[in-house]
Parts: C-alpha cells; structure tokens; sequence
C-alpha cells in the first residue's frame, strides 16, 4: 500500500508492535484489540514468557494473525521484550511499537504518534498514560533530569513533568522528555540497530527503559511525549505493593528494595547512576534517591 506524492509511489511504514506478557491474558486481549482499533495495518508479536494460562490457543482463536513466541519463564521484561524486537528487526520493520499487556490504546493514538514521529524525525514518541479507572487523570507524562539543588551539582534528581493531576493541564503540542517506558512507545527501527537493545543482564525487569532513554540521550537521540497519544493503564498489577497496616508497608518497601518482581530498587538505582553519572555524584545520590523514595513510598497509599 502507498500513496502518490510528486512523482514518486511513498509508501506506507512496517508497524509492528513488541509485547513482552506473563499471566496477564485478559489485559492482553483487550490491549491488542484496541491496536487493531488503530485502523492502521500492523502487525503484532507477542513474547510470552512461559505463562500458566493457556495463552496459544486463546490468542490464535481470537488473533490468527498474531505472532507468538514461547519464552521458558526466565526472560523478564526486559528480556522478553528484546525478543520480540529482534523478531521485529529481522522482518524488515520500519517503527516498533511497545506496548505493556495492561495498557489500552486510546483511539486514533498511534496516528498522533506516527505523525509527531515523523515531524521530529529520527526520535521516539512515547504516549501519555492515564488511569483506567481515571481516564481524565495522568498517571505518567514525562519527566526531566536535573541537579538538586541547582548549586550543588553532586545530587541529579528525576522530576515528574507533570503531576498525577487532570490531562488538560497538559500542553497540546508534544514536548520531550528525559525517559520512556514501555507504554505505547515508537521506536524507529534504525534507533536499535544505531544503539543495541535493552540490557537484558544488568536491568532485567526494572530500570531498563530508563538507562535505554539515557543511553538514547547520550547518542543524541531526542525523546518526545504526544499529549494526544494516550493509554490507560491498569495500575492494579504494578509489582510495586505500597498498602496495608505498617507492618504489610514495611514488608512490601523491603520487597521493593530488594525482590526483582517488586522494583529492586537498591540494585536498579546503583547500576543507573554508576553507569550514567559522574564518579563524584555517585554517593549522593544514591543516598537522596534512597531517601527521597523511601519517602514517597510511605506517603502513597
């Protein structure tokens, strides 16, 4: 398929869409039938990574067209979804799509995200993500890196753009961002084979999109957030658990400290700031990220 301009036959992109799932099959249903509500001609792989539900049949009697691959329970996000890449690549894509399972397209999305894509050239557009339960509130819509404070250059900090506040104090243009994650983002092809995948071995399930966006960063690749492009996520099925009495909290933060499936934050956040930082802010902070999440951990509910 393509369309005339000039003289010339200017054809249509190869979309596919990267999906990295564990035991998460009605989330999965719905999120691939609203990318098939996109009205563009895609096509979707989804690395399952050994799930107990029965993924393969359910998928094939809905989706004939869908295009699996059988992981043996050890990929993880990160690992799982560089399959699902590296499947993408080797059939000649030209964008690639990530989705997580418990995300839903809203509608029209990925023509915003294709159309900011191809204003700002060879960059990713990632989405907006909005509450399911809430689908006028902002879940995530970018963040910055920035010293804190401003003199003392020895602490960076990652700030939210915008607060988990109403999605019209967004602006209606899109603006860039610092990280992406794997909720509705556009990667360009060429961007993974300039940069190489998600380091599966150091940040196998969290803070692998981080350090890629970084990595993006440092390589003078820019990162844009569509205000227009948007997904709900079911936030339920977070491995972070924050509630309970203050015995079930104080649980759940060591797990958040130190079990994979939970955050792991301790040895996430070392690795991040060993790897993009100076030396020097090293210590710091470490120590003003530990406390400042520390923090946020007890305050949420």
């Amino acid at each position: 398929m393509g369309y005339k301009g000039n003289s010339e036959i200017v054809k249509e992109p190869l979309i596919y869409i990267a999906i990295a799932h564990f035991n998460l099959l009605e989330h999965l249903i719905k999120c691939i039938e609203s990318v098939y509500n996109q009205g563009y001609a895609v096509s979707i792989i989804v690395y399952d990574d050994n799930s107990s539900q029965n993924v393969k049949d359910v998928l094939f009697k809905k989706f004939s067209d869908i295009i699996l691959i059988e992981g043996d329970g050890n990929s993880w996000w990160a690992g799982g979804t560089n399959r699902a890449i590296e499947e993408c690549l080797k059939r000649g894509a030209d964008y690639i799509l990530l989705l997580n399972p418990d995300t839903i397209m809203e509608r029209n999305s990925l023509f915003y995200l294709l159309k900011t894509a191809n204003e700002k050239g060879n960059a990713i557009v990632a989405s907006v993500v909005i509450k399911q339960d809430e689908p006028n509130k902002i879940w995530w819509a970018g963040t910055r890196l920035e010293h804190f404070p401003s003199w003392f250059p020895l602490i960076v900090v990652t700030r939210y753009l915008f607060k988990k506040g109403d999605i019209s104090l967004l602006p209606s243009e899109a603006y860039k961002t610092s990280e992406v994650h794997g909720r509705g983002v556009l990667i360009p092809a060429q961007i993974f084979k300039k940069i190489g995948l998600y380091d599966n071995k150091v940040f196998p399930h969290y803070g692998a999109d981080i350090d890629f966006s970084w990595r993006c960063i440092k390589n003078s690749i820019d990162l844009y957030i569509e205000p227009k492009a948007r997904v709900m996520l079911d936030y339920r099925n977070t491995g972070k658990k924050v509630g309970g009495c203050f015995l079930v909290k104080l649980k759940n933060y060591y797990q958040f400290l130190t079990k994979r499936k939970n955050g792991e934050f301790l040895r996430v956040s070392w690795n991040l700031i060993k790897r993009h930082m100076n030396l020097t802010q090293l210590i710091p902070t470490f120590l003003f990220w530990l406390l400042l999440n520390t923090v946020r951990f007890f305050k949420e509910k």
